[in-house]
């Protein structure tokens, strides 16, 4: 058996050679790339069939570097997460600030509206006032020149006469 084990061998390999040409040979429409192109393209092919995977082996450095990898997704994820919160907040706030704004501006109509009123209503009685006195100094008018001379009585009743009392 020990004898045979190295037969077996060589027929593994010759075996393997066999496959690798049959996978060179499937290349063949790639021939029109250029010679240094084409081996790593063959390459590639080869790796995809066989299943190769390079890695690394675990150490202290990798194991960081995972970790900082991590940590950084997880920052990542965080940081969207009190993105999307703030978003929300701020959606918020602003429906808060336009109530208040609608109330605020509903208030200073109000006050517009409430001071043309009396501004209106102030020039109305104005007038009625000024049309009052303009009737009423010309009763007076009308009195002083119709009717006969007052008749002093009251405590002002000799206005322009001076008594002196001694």
């Amino acid at each position: 058996m020990g004898n045979n084990h190295p037969k077996h061998r060589k027929i593994a390999t010759q075996y393997l050679t066999i496959i690798v040409a049959l996978v060179l040979v499937g290349q063949v429409p790639v021939l029109s790339l250029p010679l240094t192109q084409f081996g790593a393209y063959a390459t590639q092919q080869m790796a995809g069939v066989v299943g190769m995977s390079v890695g690394v082996p675990q150490n202290e450095s990798n194991k960081l570097a995972q970790d900082l990898a991590q940590k950084s997704e997880e920052l990542t994820e965080r940081e969207k997460a009190i993105d999307a919160r703030e978003r929300e907040i701020r959606l918020v706030v602003a429906e808060e600030n336009a109530k208040y704004t609608k109330f605020i501006l509903s208030v200073i109509i109000g006050i517009t509206v409430l001071l043309t009123v009396l501004i209106i209503l102030n020039f109305y009685l104005d007038k009625l006032r000024g049309e009052q006195l303009a009737r009423s100094e010309r009763s007076d008018v009308e009195s002083v020149t119709t009717s006969e001379p007052h008749t002093k009585t009251g405590p002002h009743a000799h206005e322009g006469e001076f008594q002196t009392r001694i």
